[in-house]
This record gives structure tokens, sequence and C-alpha cells, in this order.
């Protein structure tokens, strides 16, 4: 089962929670639109590779942060 910290859009919250950063804040250094930045959050659509490289850009996290288990090697 997935819980919604293991999707992309809980860890980028979880992210920015960490690093204390705004939902805006996030956006506009992502440079994605806030209004879409909060639907992509609210789990109502997916993000794309291109985002998710440019998030983990902003926060200063590894892109491989914000995926979910499934996605990571066992190794």
């Amino acid at each position: 089962m997935t819980t919604n910290h293991d999707t992309v859009a809980g860890r980028v919250v979880a992210a920015m929670t960490a690093g204390e950063w705004s939902i805006k804040g996030t956006a506009e250094a992502a440079g994605i639109p806030a209004t879409t930045f909060r639907r992509k959050i609210a789990g109502h659509a997916d993000f794309t590779v291109t985002e998710i490289g440019r998030i983990a850009t902003a926060l200063n996290i590894a892109p491989a942060d914000l995926l979910p288990t499934r996605f990571k090697s066992a190794a």
C-alpha cells in the first residue's frame, strides 16, 4: 500500500517542510506556476520528470529523494 508520504507529492511536501519552504517560494524557485504546483502537491496531477528535477534543484536535494521507494533500487 502506498502512503501519502511515499508519493512524489508527499515527498515534495516533506522536503519543503524540512527546508522551511513555502508553496509559493518552491514553485517560483522551480519555475512552476503556483496554481499548477498546488494542484500537483494536492495529488490532482502528477509531476513530470523535469519538474521533479527542478524542485530538487530548488530544494538543494537529489531528485531521487523525491521518488517513491518502489522506484529505488534495493542495492
